[in-house]
């Protein structure tokens, strides 16, 4: 990070307010209602399967918004694939809602979308679901994310990509729809659907409406924790420095030298300037896993190849200044912590997606996303490390009182979480058991502000320091470990080798990411990039820790 200084930072804008009033039982539904004021933030349904997430603007005045199940047709919107939610009130936006709906997706999801009745159609007559643009859309995490440009009366899922209408002033049979999601939108079809049939059929969900995907992460974490034991026990699957991978230097099928870890490269290294962006847009860069990396450059987000050449990949950042930690999920979303701006995490996709996930704690910094999806933030300012489940969103606290937390990165083969403290410049650690963060354990003493933390295929970690908040000469430190993930020279103490020294790099310098799928040698070399804008490519002969990545 470049700075400290409070008069550097906008103010938190959009907070999570507790709710007045906030879930009443009855009929078998809940309605939850939350204010929410101009600066944003997000409610969801009682179940969490609906998710309405406000950015600044989007409201002009403080409001409170509701959400409750809707009714059965007549009085209530045709039925359709997901539970349909009323929401209140229906009103204009001055920035675009972002909508996420949780829920067992068909088989078939290409006509797969959020769908909205607006209330004057609705009242008009002519209640037929339209189907919001898609920002994301992730089957194996239940999840599809749209956006709006207003709040509307019903908002529901569809396989169908739109269709159905009702007249609210036609009588029918209750518990039946005046529509069948199956006619393609026909508004002349009259078939009746059997509401008993309509939910079994629709509700892949428990039966308390609750989402199911607590326990299929559970299992998935489970058995992810259970693999990643079985590969710490074997020094040829970690391939630590206390147990290395290989023994000799081997060439891949690609071209780049295997690397021989008990024998890596030693400095100098080869550092090249590859370019510069816009000075203070952002101080991290993310791998795309094909051979470029995202990274802020004024108002947009940016593609970037390994010699510098560049295409916007996402244009209209929510802020175009001081945005830190960055970092792609395996589905390729891309998670930014706001940092300096507002006390925001969100979450961009290349087809112009835009979802809030988090709000709340003091300047969110670095970020770290594990093999299943959860998004990890260092908050610098409140001290705290939490970690963001994005398909709920649910947030929760794992570590406190870390002064000045910053650079984080999970090892999920050792089961070691790692993080530095920016102003004392510490490198700590703590164990990690399912999902459970233990007693935090202090591990290197460095020189200077440690910023971010990354981790070579061979088990070690990479620490860049900042120069401090004047924004002096940084520095890149690697750090071995033995096999358990400790310091290989005992505690507080390690053999720090000094990958790249003052007037390498110039100034400020804040993150070093390793390249992925370039297919050549910058699959062994550290991109590097700060708040001046310069970016830099370092080559040190070995590739990166087996991260999650987008899809090819």
């Amino acid at each position: 990070m470049i700075g400290l200084n409070d008069s550097w930072r906008i103010a938190a804008a959009a907070t999570l307010l507790a709710c007045t009033g906030c879930r009443t039982s009855g009929s078998g539904s809940e309605l939850v209602c939350s204010t929410l004021e101009t600066g944003g933030g997000i409610i969801s349904s009682h179940d969490s399967v609906l998710s309405l997430s406000f950015r600044p603007g989007s409201l002009s005045e403080d409001t409170e918004v509701c959400i409750s199940p809707a009714e059965r047709p007549p009085n209530g919107p045709p039925f359709v694939y997901g539970e349909a939610y009323r929401v209140t009130p229906d009103i204009d936006l001055g920035v675009n809602l972002s909508v996420t709906y949780r829920f067992e997706l068909p088989d078939d999801t290409s006509q797969t979308a959020i769908g909205v009745i607006r209330r004057a159609d609705f009242e008009a007559g002519d209640g037929r679901w339209l189907s919001l643009p898609i920002t994301r859309l992730e089957p194996d995490n239940k999840l599809v994310a749209g956006t709006d440009s207003r709040l509307s009366m019903f908002y529901g899922l569809l396989d169908d990509g739109g269709s159905g209408v009702v007249d609210p002033t036609v009588a029918s049979t209750e518990g039946t729809s005046t529509t069948d999601p199956s006619t393609s939108g026909d508004p002349t079809t009259d078939t009746t659907t059997d509401a008993t049939e309509s939910e079994t059929d629709t509700n892949n969900i428990d039966t308390d409406g609750s989402d199911t995907d607590a326990d299929t992460d559970s299992a998935s974490a489970s058995e992810s924790e259970s693999d990643s034991e079985s590969d710490s026990d074997s020094d040829s699957t970690t391939g630590t420095s206390g147990g290395s991978s290989s023994t000799g230097s081997d060439t891949s099928e690609t071209g780049v030298v295997k690397v021989d870890c008990d024998n890596l490269m030693a400095p100098p290294f080869d550092i090249t300037q590859i370019a510069t962006v816009t000075a203070g847009s952002s101080e991290d860069l993310a791998m795309t896993g094909q051979g470029t990396f995202v990274l802020a450059d004024g108002g947009d987000l940016i593609e970037m190849d390994g010699d510098g050449n560049s295409e916007v990949w996402y244009a209209g950042l929510p802020y175009n200044t001081d945005i830190l930690g960055m970092r792609f999920d395996p589905y390729g979303t891309l998670h930014a912590a706001m940092g300096f701006n507002a006390d925001e995490v969100w979450s961009f996709t290349e087809a112009g997606g835009e979802v809030l996930i988090a709000t709340g704690g003091d300047t969110p910094n670095g970020i770290h996303v594990d093999s299943s999806g959860n998004v990890w933030v260092t908050h610098i300012l409140s001290n705290t490390i939490d970690r963001i489940d994005p398909t709920g969103p649910t947030i929760e606290t794992l570590v406190a009182g870390e002064a000045q937390a910053n650079g984080l990165f999970y090892d999920e083969n050792r089961e070691v979480l790692y993080w530095v403290r920016y102003g004392s410049s510490q490198l700590w650690r703590a164990p990690v058991a399912g999902g459970v963060i233990g007693v935090p354990i202090p591990t290197v003493d460095l020189d200077g502000f440690s910023d971010g933390l990354s981790m070579d295929e061979c088990g070690n970690l990479y620490v860049v320091d900042q120069g401090g908040v004047d924004g002096g000469p940084c520095r890149i430190d690697r750090i071995p470990l033995d096999a358990a993930g400790a310091p290989d020279g005992g505690p507080l103490d390690s053999t720090v080798v000094e990958i790249a020294g003052a007037g390498d790099l110039g100034n400020s310098c804040a993150n070093a990411q390793f390249g992925y799928g370039f297919g050549d040698e910058y699959d062994q070399a550290l991109f590097v990039t700060g708040q001046t804008g310069a970016v830099y490519r370092v080559q040190v002969g070995v590739g990166g820790y087996d991260i999650p990545l987008p899809p090819g």
